[in-house]
């Protein structure tokens, strides 16, 4: 079906797209700058743009009928970490399904017996920002990533300062996914590098597969 409708602040649109490999039901909800919020429609003007559509059935939907996911409302603050990640230190500064950044303040609280920063401080912000890059990525579909395999080295210690965390897909399929996470010091150099591979699995309480 191919068709034209214009958009309005608040809109929610649902496109069911009709593909090889089956069927899939995006939502997209504009918000008051008419862009979307939610959905993996990136390519939609501002408000009052008029859209063609081709081979694409929808329909118009109040916003208020749109149920979010189980993690549309995860908070990633440092408040509402876990006391592990609270005491590993990674902020996460920026996170969407293709790009993490954030940061540490690495100190003694990060310190082996000989006073550097332990390995394990990287290998969990490399494990925590894949992760929430990858979830994002696939919440759409009712699910979110567990790692499977994280491979950390360490490049240079570190005793102190702010170390930026910045992790980015390599690959991402409809069952893994991998990512690459850099970990960098103050003077810009390497302190670590991580590749995580992820499975895409069901949101608890979804049923989805």
């Amino acid at each position: 079906m191919a068709g034209a409708f214009q958009t309005a602040p608040g809109d929610t649109l649902e496109l069911n797209v009709v593909r090889g490999t089956g069927d899939r039901t995006t939502h997209v909800i504009l918000g008051e700058s008419g862009q979307p919020r939610r959905g993996s429609l990136t390519s939609l003007r501002p408000a009052g743009t008029t859209y063609l559509t081709f081979c694409y059935d929808y329909v118009m939907q109040d916003p208020a009928d749109i149920h979010p996911g189980p993690d549309t409302d995860i908070d990633l603050s440092a408040e509402a970490a876990s006391r592990f990640l609270a005491a590993a230190g990674l902020v996460v500064d920026s996170a969407d399904g293709t790009r993490v950044t954030g940061h540490i303040d690495l100190g003694p609280d990060h310190h082996t017996p000989w006073g550097v920063v332990h390995g394990g401080v990287y290998t969990t912000a490399a494990e925590s920002a894949a992760s929430i890059g990858a979830s994002l990525a696939v919440r759409d579909r009712g699910q979110f990533a567990v790692g499977v395999h994280n491979a950390t080295d360490f490049l240079r210690p570190a005793t102190s300062g702010r170390a930026e965390v910045i992790a980015e897909p390599l690959q991402q399929g409809r069952v893994q996914q991998l990512w690459l996470v850099t970990i960098t010091g103050e003077r810009g150099r390497a302190l670590a590098r991580g590749q995580l591979r992820l499975q895409n699995v069901p949101l608890p309480g979804t049923g989805t597969n």
